[in-house]
């Protein structure tokens, strides 16, 4: 079970979503999500039971909880995960990158702890900068990136007439001409097969 979303948009205006030069110090910092403990109580995964469990706290000598996880993340991500791209993979991420950096994201999958990941690369995303989501149920929402924050706004799609409709009895008016137009010609090709056969 899970609810899925997808990634419908990424946009920068500056065609790089995040610059080569700031890998580094995003990967850091989505490594510091894990080893700072304050940051334990937004893991949405966890497990319960055995000697340590979600509701004990980190055990000394641990830089990461071992039974609380972001969601799709091993506990110890920060250890395992060397990049910042093996991070954004481990999280259900694709991306495009040139020689500039990653220009753009692509998500589609169960939903889980992605935004605060995209919270804390906040800072390392060019201003301006947007993901446009869709939910499995037809909403939408928008994260915009702007002086290392990013904004949460909720949004619908709406549709407006632009021009006219073609009516359904100005439908079947043009189908009754081209009947009758079909017919004639029909009865002309029948016409001529009988005289090429005298």
């Amino acid at each position: 079970m899970g609810y899925y979303v997808n990634i419908e948009e990424c946009y920068s205006p500056s065609d790089v979503f995040i610059k080569k030069e700031k890998f580094d110090e995003a990967y850091k910092n989505l490594c510091w999500l894990n080893t700072d403990p304050d940051f334990d109580v937004m893991k949405s995964g966890g497990a319960y039971g055995g000697e340590v469990d979600k509701k004990s706290t980190r055990p000394d000598g641990l830089d990461y909880h071992p039974a609380k996880w972001y969601s799709w993340m091993p506990a110890d991500y920060h250890v395992q995960y060397k990049t910042l791209h093996e991070i954004l993979k481990g999280l259900g991420f694709d991306y495009h990158e040139d020689e500039k950096g990653i220009n753009a994201l692509w998500y589609n999958s169960k939903t889980g702890n992605e935004d605060i990941f995209l919270c804390a690369l906040a800072y390392y995303i060019e201003d301006g900068s947007y993901i446009i989501w869709s939910g499995e149920e037809g909403e939408k929402w928008k994260h915009t990136f702007k002086d290392g924050r990013m904004f949460y706004h909720t949004g619908k799609v709406v549709y407006k007439t632009t021009g006219s409709l073609v009516t359904l009895s100005a439908h079947k008016k043009n189908a009754e001409r081209e009947e009758l137009r079909m017919q004639e010609m029909m009865k002309k090709w029948q016409q001529e097969q009988e005289k090429s056969t005298k």
